[in-house]
């Protein structure tokens, strides 16, 4: 089956035509993806063949229409679960591309899922429409309204319907649960990518099944999932899905392995969430605010404009380096200081280790702790430079959410 790069605009482009190249399979060594299931064979499909119906991306006319149903058997199809996460390890700064086909009926044919982008003028800005499965065509593009097949990766849980330059990536997160939300189930995903030592691209197949996975095929000890599907330990389920339910958690961190580092990027979304339902306002039109050259996330450029996060110096945000506490406990502080005013000045803690907690950090640690919103980690220790989980750090969301709830003067 010869397969297409997916864009057409005002006019139709050059199709490319790509040869599937041999995957690797899913491996804890493998120099790709990892997947957080102790046995990754277990996902693996028998003989995997799919029907998909794809778009004419060929098309000469002003028109584009779905052509037949066309055989599909790639060389490893993956099924995942709600619960499972994918870690995608890039072998240097590079672009990760994704594509879709998704049979929502079950008649066995999968259709490709394209994006309808509309050009808005009085904004200077892109809104994407992801078309259902299920829309007939054909699609006609105009000077203002284009079609994607085939979208970048951008981050954790970050699909860009909107722009078609990739993201410079050097490792990803992606859940089974935020791509079933995003797609729905019984969904074929295609990942693409081209690894340093090769011109040839190289394609992972998933299968979204919908079905949640047995928490014991997990990597770790005593997992289970949350509402969503999230991986979290046994200490944090009622926590998670209290978070869950109050709408703290961001995309980044949906359905994923909350047992492994937050990252800085997922906790400037959890700030945004934290702020949304602390103060029951939206997070500002950021179309026009790109302060960081290595981070496009929307939920990024919310925190910025809201004063939550600062970058790390030459124009660089460093999204996928892992959250601090004392980095967290800061963009609790200036979410507090957004919503109710500043801090107290001079603030200290009791913590043994106090010295060692930075300058910069002290008195945004001293309040946080203070309320309990925010604790040590044993031996009356803060450890300020140590790294934070994404459940720890959705606790300490849902902690501050919940005490300025029962005291909103404090």
């Amino acid at each position: 089956m010869k397969r297409m790069k997916r864009i057409l605009a005002t006019t139709f482009a050059l199709a490319l035509t790509l040869s599937l190249a041999v995957p690797v399979a899913f491996a804890a060594d493998d120099h790709f993806v990892d997947v957080n299931v102790k046995d990754t064979d277990s996902l693996l499909l028998n003989d995997p063949s799919f029907q998909l119906r794809d778009w004419d991306w060929a098309a000469e006319e002003d028109s584009m229409a779905k052509l037949p149903a066309e055989t599909f058997t790639p060389d490893y199809t993956y099924k995942l679960p709600i619960g499972a996460s994918l870690n995608i390890t890039l072998d240097r700064l590079d672009s990760l591309f994704l594509s879709a086909w998704s049979d929502p009926d079950g008649d066995g044919v999968y259709d490709a899922r394209i994006t309808e982008n509309e050009y808005l003028v009085d904004l200077d800005t892109d809104q994407a429409t992801l078309l259902p499965a299920s829309y007939p065509g054909p699609v006609t593009p105009t000077l203002t309204t284009s079609y994607m097949g085939e979208w970048p990766i951008y981050g954790n849980n970050n699909i860009s319907f909107t722009y078609l330059g990739g993201q410079e990536l050097e490792n990803v997160r992606l859940s089974a649960a935020y791509l079933s939300k995003t797609f729905g189930t019984n969904t074929l995903i295609e990942l693409q990518y081209i690894p340093d030592d090769s011109t040839d691209y190289v394609y992972y197949y998933l299968l979204l099944t919908g079905e949640k996975i047995d928490p014991t095929l997990l990597e770790g000890n005593n997992l289970s999932l949350s509402n969503s599907g999230a991986a979290v330990s046994g200490w944090a389920v009622d926590t998670i899905n209290s978070a869950e339910t109050a709408k703290l958690v961001p995309d980044s961190l949906f359905g994923a392995d909350l047992t492994q580092n937050a990252t800085r990027s997922d906790f400037a979304g959890a700030s945004v969430k934290l702020y949304e339902a602390m103060s029951g306002q939206s997070a500002p039109d950021v179309s026009k605010v790109d302060p960081f050259e290595d981070a496009s996330d929307i939920v990024v450029r919310q925190a910025y404009a809201l004063g939550f996060i600062n970058g790390v110096g030459e124009g660089k945000f460093a999204p996928n380096d892992p959250l601090t506490r004392e980095q967290a406990a800061v963009i609790l502080a200036r979410v507090y200081e957004k919503i109710h005013g500043s801090l107290p000045a001079g603030g200290n803690t009791n913590f043994a280790d106090n010295a060692a907690i930075s300058s910069w950090s002290q008195n945004a640690v001293a309040f946080m702790s203070g309320k309990g919103i925010v604790g040590g980690v044993g031996g009356n220790r803060f450890d300020p430079q140590g790294n934070t989980t994404g459940e720890q750090a959705l606790a300490i969301a849902l902690r501050m959410f919940q005490y300025f709830e029962k005291y909103p003067q404090a």
